[in-house]
């Protein structure tokens, strides 16, 4: 994927939220586009604190967490921490100024992007665009499909769950304690170190 490719395809994941977009493609600089787009998402989480009955509750809840992750990603202490800013990765793709050395975003990149989008904007999908039968029914008959409703929903959850290896399986299980063998030889740790948590703090990689 060349440079206008990538550009065309963020440019397209953009679209989910207008307002950001217009932010990205202004002029300003990046600290200003930064500034700009905490405005925004503060502007959206307070939007979603006013009682509005139409928002379904698991949306309202993801939404919120949305707009969280994406303000701490713009924190200056998390992209000092990363050594990495999205909004100026975004700005160099955008005007076509991303220096040769940085690699073109894989589709993990514009995944996560898109989700996140997403979630901010309340568009999860994690809903139905109908309206659920068993807001239709009372009692007993509502109940039953209300039970159906979720089983689906669970369904569809274990099909992206059952992507993951689940970590009391046995490749896991030796995969972790080969790592955890790794980590003691290099600091030269004994198991009684390794069991108390003021070790492991003491010993944290920050570089």
């Amino acid at each position: 994927m060349n440079k206008e490719q990538t550009r065309q395809r963020t440019l397209k994941i953009l679209e989910i939220a207008p307002e950001l977009k217009e932010i990205f493609l202004s002029r300003d600089t990046v600290e200003v586009k930064r500034d700009n787009i905490r405005a925004f998402l503060s502007k959206m989480l307070i939007a979603i604190f006013d009682d509005d009955p139409t928002i379904p509750p698991l949306e309202w809840v993801l939404t919120r967490s949305a707009i969280t992750v994406f303000r701490n990603i713009l924190s200056r202490r998390n992209e000092g921490l990363a050594g990495f800013s999205m909004v100026g990765f975004i700005h160099d793709i955008l005007t076509n100024t991303s220096p040769e050395s940085v690699p073109t975003p894989n589709a993990d990149f514009f995944a996560e992007l898109e989700h996140l989008l997403k979630g901010i904007t309340g568009r999860t999908g994690v809903y139905s665009v109908s309206i659920p039968a068993y807001l239709k029914h009372d009692g007993i008959r509502g109940a039953k499909l209300r039970s159906v409703d979720l089983s689906r929903m669970a369904a569809a959850s274990q099909k992206f769950m059952d992507r993951y290896s689940c970590g009391l399986e046995s490749p896991v299980i030796r995969k972790r304690s080969v790592n955890k063998a790794r980590i003691m030889k290099y600091f030269n740790a004994t198991e009684d170190e390794w069991e108390k948590w003021t070790w492991h703090t003491k010993n944290i990689i920050r570089d």
